[in-house]
């Protein structure tokens, strides 16, 4: 449209790859999670129907990162693949979740990038606004192309209602 700023730019040994990309998904998910009382789990994301019953009205949106997608992976399992990982948000923007009974937080995640200098991080959000990100203590390197298990105790985080959780948000720095 003509609004464009006048840049100079240089290109050199551009390539292209004949057929299909890569596939750098997964071969295989995580292992089961912890076997807990079904009782004492709120679940908002379990895949392909785990033993766990998934919230209703549960939401996955990428906050400028790639539009999350659904791959299930060659030993069967469904998990969500969120490309061009900045951070991303699961929850329920409008409702909110009360978690507040609740002490821990698990999850699994797979990268193909290797993490050692970019540590992730949790941040909560409830629905006044209120909200903390914390980094995860790792313990250890968190490898590309391996699945990583990650249970956080949900005390560290005191500036967040936990009766109207509204956001997720894995990050990464």
């Amino acid at each position: 449209t003509g609004n464009c700023a006048s840049v100079t730019a240089y290109y050199d040994n551009i390539t292209g790859v004949l057929g299909n990309p890569p596939n750098n998904d997964p071969a295989t998910g995580p292992a089961a999670p912890p076997a807990r009382d079904a009782a004492d789990v709120m679940s908002f994301y379990g895949g392909d129907g785990n033993s766990y019953t998934d919230e209703a009205g549960v939401v996955i949106v990428g906050f400028g990162a790639g539009v999350p997608e659904s791959v299930t992976l060659a030993d069967g399992q469904v998990v969500t693949k969120v490309p061009g990982h900045k951070y991303h948000g699961i929850g329920n923007e409008t409702q909110g979740f009360d978690v507040s009974a609740m002490d821990k937080f698990y999850f699994d995640f797979y990268t193909t990038d290797d993490m050692t200098n970019h540590p992730l991080g949790l941040k909560f959000e409830d629905l006044a606004g209120g909200q903390q990100e914390l980094a995860i203590p790792a313990g250890g390197v968190l490898a590309a192309d391996q699945w990583h298990s990650v249970e956080v105790d949900l005390s560290l985080f005191n500036s967040v209602d936990f009766s109207q959780l509204k956001w997720i948000v894995p990050v990464t720095w």
